[in-house]
């Protein structure tokens, strides 16, 4: 059974820029990879710019020793660039804000929001809440 989560970025003009993540979207995976491998905001542009992923990764290219006879454990796993998929159905989605994209994800399969704002990752988890609480989500990793 699949954790489900959308990544995604609070962009200056206050749209919100959303791609799906299939796999593993709980905290201590999904969320502990945004916090630790995802701080500059290049990055996390360029991961989101690949679209939707079936499972999040520390890297988002592949070396090249990367193929799927030598696959590497540690890279994005794009709908688009790796398994083929319609670009049209996995591209970056763009909503009028926070709220937006918060509301449409609470009626769906959705469990956790992941949001890049002001340098910063935040999480909420969708299907628990009513109204939308974003966390800091450095704060779960701290002693």
């Amino acid at each position: 059974m699949s954790t489900r989560s959308n990544i995604a970025i609070l962009n200056n003009d206050g749209t919100v820029t959303a791609i799906y993540a299939h796999w593993d979207g709980y905290i201590d995976y999904n969320g502990r990879i945004l916090s630790e491998s995802y701080q500059e905001i290049e990055k996390v542009k360029k991961l989101i710019s690949g679209g939707d992923l079936s499972s999040l990764h520390r890297e988002i290219e592949p070396t090249a020793k990367h193929s799927f006879e030598n696959p590497q454990d540690d890279v994005c796993v794009y709908y688009h660039r790796d398994r083929e998929e319609e670009w049209e159905y996995t591209r970056p989605r763009t909503y009028e804000n926070i709220t937006q994209l918060y509301e449409e994800l609470k009626s769906g399969w959705i469990e956790y929001l992941y949001i890049y704002i002001g340098n910063d990752w935040y999480y909420t988890e969708t299907r628990k809440n009513g109204k939308l609480r974003l966390k800091h989500l450095k704060s779960e990793f701290e002693d």
